[in-house]
């Protein structure tokens, strides 16, 4: 399932033993829903939000009726709405918001996110991304993070992988497609989100007050 549409049902709060008996509702609503919308929509609830998760358009509205319906029949209040992944912004979008359909719209967005990515980089003093070299054992792993710094790359080694931070995606992209070919003795080379970004995002102040470290 490609899930590249999503609806969000945002459930009124209540305080005292009111929340506990929305909580219990809200937890039917999404049971509910999983039975009636079937495999075809993901559904998950996060706190006083429950998501679904379409292939289509024509899914995702099905969903927000009977999200709603279900919602309802609960006595809950809640407001939804509905949302498209916007691939090159790499986030939810209105689903009127226009999608690039040239490669040079393309290649204009991705620019200006990789413009975004850096500045966010900079501005919070850790990399967004970063590309992780896994290697057979330490002590390669320690000659490998040698030799990448003796090339000019910012690198940590952990045991047996080499991570190398990176600004935006583009560039963790292009960096593990260059090291592909420059470490031949990788057993995997892969770019993704960074380990302080992930935590970052988990509790925002892990990273400025220093509860996280690489070792």
């Amino acid at each position: 399932m490609s899930d590249d549409w999503r609806v969000e049902l945002d459930f009124e709060e209540h305080g005292g033993l009111q929340h506990y008996r929305d909580r219990a509702h809200e937890r039917n609503v999404a049971r509910d829903a999983r039975e009636r919308l079937g495999e075809g929509v993901v559904v998950t609830l996060d706190d006083d939000r429950l998501y679904a998760y379409a292939d289509t358009e024509e899914q995702a509205r099905e969903a927000e009726q009977a999200l709603v319906g279900l919602a309802a029949e609960q006595g809950l209040t809640a407001r939804s709405t509905i949302s498209r992944w916007h691939p090159e912004e790499q986030r939810w979008e209105a689903p009127d918001a226009p999608l690039p359909s040239t490669q040079a719209e393309h290649d204009a967005e991705r620019k200006a996110r990789d413009a975004e990515e850096a500045a966010e980089s900079a501005e919070r003093g850790y990399a967004e991304w970063e590309v992780r070299v896994e290697l057979p054992d330490h002590d390669t792993a320690e000659a490998v993070a040698k030799r990448l710094e003796a090339s000019g790359l910012t690198v940590v080694c952990r045991a047996h992988v080499v991570v190398v931070p990176a600004a935006t995606d583009s560039d963790a992209k292009a960096l593990a497609e260059r090291l592909r070919g420059e470490v031949p003795e990788a057993k995997s080379v892969t770019a993704e989100g960074s380990a302080a970004a992930a935590m970052a995002e988990q509790n925002p102040l892990s990273v400025l007050t220093g509860r996280w470290r690489r070792t």
